[in-house]
């Protein structure tokens, strides 16, 4: 049974400095919405950025002090550079995600306060999963980051496509939920503990039972969900696509952190006969999801259901590391896990952004040929956005082209060759419907009605963070290298 003697102490507070910073900005937040001359003045997107600073800025502070294996609350959360370092991708990616849904919804909608606390609430519940050290804490984790992700999905009340990406989130997240749920229950009636660190104790050094077995099935198949792999990746295109697009980029960015943090907290460090049946199986899904992402983003033409497919082909890569690294136990899969997240949040945050940039009569450009001609008239919006694409394509020097390296490497130094290549062939045709983009912003004539591309100080910060973000990374990759090689 769990032994957990439930303490709150000053080093508890200390340690969770983050999280608090960020749990006072969303209860600031709700009380600003009851005053309405606050609330009109925007006071609630300020105090929601500052709050994010505010906990990033406390997250380096630990970090720096080489916080190390230190846990909080008799044991249930873990604060060490492993948590800090995915915190810091977390808050990044909200921090960016913020400032889009500023401008998006000073052009778009109504920026009302619940927005904001809402998505202060998700980033709470991703430093938990990143944080936690105990599968009941994971899993309210994962419950504070789904429930007001559903409503963000449908904010946009008056746009049908909107609500039925809520709806829709919201029905194939319940049932994530409960193979999550019912994943725990097993495991932790074969192992009698919920404390991750018994857990794995538990399970290495023997063959684990088929109970457990099937518990880590069920948990995967729940995670699985947050970093839409296939098979279950069905619900990504049309969330993706009818959700307000700010949103969009903070699921596509923050909660592939948060969920592959959990994912490598669980079964990186469980050191077990059954490590090689767990690899096989991440290959395989490794190599169906990037088959079905790559594939079924070639016949889009929608931007935002292209990036969908996109992210779930990414999601495959980032497994061919997990797989990796459960076949050689080697932290440099991990690290490559790591880097190429770190890459993601800001090639995704960028390309995003920059369909808020460009609009058509008021409206998004979510088309590809709404885009036909915009390097002549705009060729400040088509050069971050050309960058953006060919960092996704993983062309070098970008921080895409590293991050597959490093990631294509680890496979090959695992002995898993045919994997690497595999994932080689699926890195070139993603070249199709990347450069597809960039070929109908510089070749194609302009429509009738070109794209307008309207920069806001908002989307310009955005813009340049991520630009500097992916060519910083792709420069001098060692640089990260190095950094990580202090967590793993």
């Amino acid at each position: 049974m769990n032994e957990i003697h439930f303490s709150m102490t000053s080093a508890d507070m200390r340690l969770i400095s983050p999280l608090l910073w960020i749990a006072a900005a969303a209860a600031a937040v709700l009380i600003i919405d009851l005053f309405g001359a606050w609330r009109k003045k925007g006071i609630s997107f300020h105090v929601t950025w500052v709050g994010i600073v505010l906990a990033f800025n406390f997250n380096l502070f630990l970090f720096i002090k080489g916080q190390d294996h230190q846990t909080a609350f008799g044991g249930l959360l873990r604060i060490d550079r492993f948590s800090l370092l995915f915190n810091a991708l977390i808050f990044l990616a909200a921090f960016l995600s913020v400032f889009l849904s500023r401008a998006y919804m000073e052009r778009f909608g109504s920026a009302l306060s619940e927005y904001y606390a809402m998505i202060l609430m998700v980033v709470m519940g991703m430093s938990i999963i990143a944080m936690s050290n105990d599968l009941i804490v994971l899993f309210l984790g994962v419950e504070l980051l789904s429930i007001p992700l559903y409503v963000l999905a449908a904010f946009i009340r008056n746009r049908r496509s909107s609500v039925e990406a809520g709806l829709k989130y919201f029905l194939l997240g319940a049932f994530a939920s409960c193979f999550l749920l019912y994943g725990i229950a097993l495991i932790y009636g074969d192992a009698g503990t919920t404390l991750l660190s018994k857990v794995i104790t538990h399970l290495s050094g023997t063959a684990p039972s088929t109970l457990a077995l099937a518990g880590l099935g069920l948990v995967a198949i729940g995670l699985c969900f947050k970093v839409a792999a296939v098979p279950f990746h069905m619900w990504a295109p049309d969330v993706y696509e009818g959700a307000p697009t700010p949103i969009t980029a903070f699921m596509a960015t923050g909660v592939k952190v948060a969920g592959f943090a959990a994912i490598i907290r669980i079964f990186a460090f469980i050191d077990s006969p059954a490590n090689a049946t767990l690899a096989y199986g991440a290959a395989f899904l490794a190599v169906v999801t990037m088959l079905i992402g790559n594939l079924g983003a070639l016949p889009q033409t929608n931007i935002k259901r292209m990036l969908a497919f996109s992210s779930v082909a990414h999601a495959g890569y980032l497994l061919v590391g997990i797989s990796a690294g459960l076949a050689s136990g080697s932290p440099d899969a991990y690290r490559a896990v790591a880097y190429y997240l770190a890459a993601y949040v800001f090639m995704n945050v960028g390309a995003f952004g920059m369909i808020i940039v460009l609009n058509r009569r008021g409206q998004e450009c979510n088309r590809i040929e709404d885009l036909s001609g915009l390097a002549r008239k705009h060729p400040g919006a088509a050069l971050p956005m050309a960058i953006f694409m060919f960092t996704l394509a993983g062309l070098p020097p970008s921080a895409g082209f590293f991050g597959k390296f490093y990631l294509f490497k680890a496979a090959v130094e695992a002995g898993m060759v045919k994997l690497a290549i595999c994932a080689v062939i699926m890195a070139v045709i993603s070249l199709f419907y990347y450069l597809r983009v960039i070929t109908t912003m510089y070749l194609r004539p302009a429509q009738d009605a070109p794209p307008e591309a309207k920069f806001c100080p908002y989307l310009a910060v955005v813009t340049l963070v991520s630009v500097l973000g992916v060519l910083f990374l792709g420069v001098f990759p060692g640089w990260g290298l190095d950094l990580l090689k202090t967590v793993f």
